[in-house]
């Protein structure tokens, strides 16, 4: 009979803690593995250790040490500071980098042999791109699929830890984590239709997917939604005063039905007299919506979102002591945020991997420590001297007890950790305990409530389930393009197309090359913001601004050198006079792009 190691989460906790801790076990058990299976533990198939019969981990210790090896390799984790990683802590990064490779493949092919109701065995003549296809004339094993799923959650969850990890701070090549060698173009159907296969492989194997296969099915994911929701229903118009920009659009768009939010949202420009700016939203003016929400929104000025060192955002903790509709703005920030995603539209909020775990619906918990460094690195390094710290009267002195406390706005309060957490003493015997709890309380339990909300808005419009393929930095990209919002004009250039017979060779169109080259990076950014109402390219350049960039030739009766350029963004479309003089172009487009303009003026 298959087994499998159960543990209620206490006893797990209490195993874990005393064998992670107590001696180098987890070395221990991969040096066994290494010595017992050397090489073939990467030259044999992954999946036909799962076969019964002689030679397996089927029936002998090979699976228990190697899940067990995992499960206290996880743990400590929680635990492990970077310093001690590079240290080779709890093993050198060249054991961590062979264990990745081994463990991919494994859990790769697992994968892969899931059918609705069994797991297929692929036989010895297959190979890893052929596992991805079916063959008739190949008649495979069948095993249980609870075991071997069980095995592949822990295995691909230790994967996960160590990739998430890798993620923040790279310890080996990208070549490491991709198959490169394996044929994924069974995805785009099978995600569709969502088969086991593709289930498993896209929420526990994303990462051996090239970043380039799993954005194209984000895209369509996204694409299908839009037919759903855009093509057969009727746009919503949204009137915004300028002035009043963030309580219009939350009084609008709080207002309207989850599912009204995935359809086209047509933003109307008024005074405050009620008159209509001029102009026709095609796209372009909810597009400056967006990015003049979100420059309110997450200023920390306004108190939603604080900076850390690096100036990445995370939520306010005292968000909820500033504004007593905190909730209801975090949701609408969260909206905001979707619907730039949904639409394409680049944003410039740059969000702490702990942002982007809760935006990704799951929150890795065992690199809270990490995450800790990036809020308040002088708490870590004092958490890091405590874990070190084996003297009982140095911990007496220090005088730690199970709570922490605060001062918000002037208002000093204690919270405890656990209950009656003030009355207990920091011991070395439960030092590590007090060092997780800590450390959850910093970066998820004080900002649960505002993090939730934020989270609501945002999965109203964007499924968890399209953003667990991707890892934080990658979700980034999604949320803002290029992290630090530089474009290159050479990509511009090379995606653009003219009209009213202006050509790449003309004066003037070589004159705006000469003169966009010449701008500074903050320049550069004002004139995306003029030509598209977004001062961020899209990711993965210029060939994905739809629609393209166009320079269009002015009136030719109006008198070019004294015309300012004017822009038409919904079709991201610069209306650039025939200019002769560079001088006169360049001040004439910096005097367009830096005026601020609304878009009745020309």
């Amino acid at each position: 009979m298959q087994r499998r190691l159960a543990f209620n989460n206490s006893v797990k906790r209490q195993v874990l803690n005393t064998v992670a801790y107590s001696g180098p076990t987890s070395k221990f058990l991969w040096v066994h593995l290494l010595t017992r299976y050397g090489s073939s533990l990467v030259k044999i198939k992954g999946i036909q250790w799962l076969a019964p019969g002689e030679g397996s981990m089927h029936g002998n210790a090979f699976i228990s040490a190697l899940v067990i090896m995992a499960a206290i390799l996880q743990h400590e984790f929680t635990l492990l500071s970077n310093e001690d990683f590079r240290k080779g802590l709890p093993l050198a990064q060249a054991h961590i980098v062979h264990l990745v490779k081994t463990l991919k493949v494994f859990c790769y092919e697992g994968c892969l042999a899931h059918t609705d109701e069994k797991v297929l065995m692929p036989t010895t003549t297959m190979t890893t791109a052929e596992t991805s296809t079916s063959d008739s004339s190949v008649s495979p094993a069948v095993l249980d699929v609870s075991y071997t799923r069980f095995v592949l959650t822990t295995l691909c969850r230790f994967l996960a830890t160590l990739y998430n990890r890798w993620s923040r701070k790279a310890f080996c090549a990208l070549s490491v984590w991709v198959l490169s060698d394996a044929n994924f173009t069974f995805l785009r159907h099978d995600s569709r239709h969502w088969s086991p296969r593709a289930k498993l492989l896209l929420h526990l194997l994303p990462f051996t997917i090239p970043f380039s296969e799993r954005l194209t099915l984000f895209r369509e994911w996204i694409q299908s939604d839009k037919d759903t929701f855009q093509n057969r229903s009727a746009p919503i118009v949204v009137k915004i005063r300028r002035a009043s920009l963030l309580d219009d659009g939350l009084s609008m768009l709080n207002s309207l039905p989850e599912e009204f939010l995935k359809r086209r949202i047509v933003v109307v420009y008024v005074s405050e007299a009620g008159t209509q700016e001029s102009g026709i939203d095609l796209g372009g003016l909810l597009k400056d919506y967006i990015t003049d929400a979100c420059r309110l929104l997450f200023d920390p000025a306004f108190g939603l979102f604080r900076t850390n060192r690096s100036g990445f955002l995370y939520p306010n903790p005292i968000a909820p002591l500033i504004h007593n509709d905190y909730a209801t703005l975090f949701e609408f920030a969260g909206k905001i945020v979707g619907k730039a995603m949904y639409e394409s539209v680049v944003v410039a909020p740059l969000f702490l991997p702990m942002v982007l775990g809760h935006m990704r619906g799951h929150y890795d918990y065992m690199q809270m420590l990490q995450d800790l460094s990036d809020v308040s690195e002088e708490l870590y390094k004092n958490l890091l001297y405590l874990q070190s710290c084996e003297d009982d009267a140095v911990l007496d002195e220090l005088g730690l007890c199970f709570a922490v406390a605060h001062q918000d706005l002037g208002r000093q309060h204690e919270e405890e950790l656990i209950e009656g957490g003030a009355q207990i003493p920091v011991s070395k015997a439960n030092r590590l305990e007090y060092i997780q709890l800590v450390t959850k309380h910093h970066v998820v339990d004080r900002i649960a409530e505002q993090s939730k909300a934020f989270c609501r808005g945002f999965h109203q419009i964007i499924s968890p389930s399209w953003l667990r393929v991707f890892n934080e930095c990658e979700l980034q990209l999604l949320v803002s393009g290029s992290i630090g919002g530089e474009w290159d004009v050479e990509d511009l250039r090379r995606h653009s197309r003219y009209g009213q017979g202006y050509r790449g060779a003309d004066k003037a169109v070589r004159i705006l090359w000469d003169v966009l080259e010449e701008l500074d990076y903050e320049k550069r950014r004002q004139f995306l913001h003029f030509v598209t109402s977004s001062d961020r390219a899209p990711l993965g350049g210029f060939t994905n601004l739809d629609p393209v960039f166009t320079i269009t030739r002015a009136s030719l009766a109006q008198g070019c050198e004294k015309r300012l350029p004017m822009a038409r963004t919904c079709f991201n479309e610069l209306i650039w006079p025939c200019y002769t003089s560079k001088l006169a172009a360049k001040n004439k487009l910096l005097q367009a792009i830096s005026s601020g303009a609304g878009f009745e003026l020309t």
